[in-house]
């Protein structure tokens, strides 16, 4: 199975080579934060939101095959 997880804002920089976009292949379903720690080696400090489909999940949310996950930064600004 695949899912496509997608950065925005300062979450952009722990991806590889600046990419917004990445396809992850699993063998198994796993849970959001799993995929970011065991399969991407990104730790989930930082991490505002996570939004499928429009609607807001937990990091416990396991994503179904060919999902696209957003990963949302904390806004800053002054």
């Amino acid at each position: 199975m695949k899912v496509i997880i997608r950065a925005t804002g300062t979450f952009r920089e722990r991806f590889p080579q600046g990419q917004d976009r990445v396809v992850v292949r699993l063998e198994r379903p796993l849970p959001v934060k799993e995929i970011l720690t065991e399969k991407l080696g990104i730790g989930t400090e930082g991490l505002a939101a996570v939004v499928v489909d429009g609607q807001y999940k937990s990091r416990d949310y396991v994503p179904a095959d060919g999902e696209e996950v957003i990963l949302v930064s904390p806004l800053g600004g002054g």
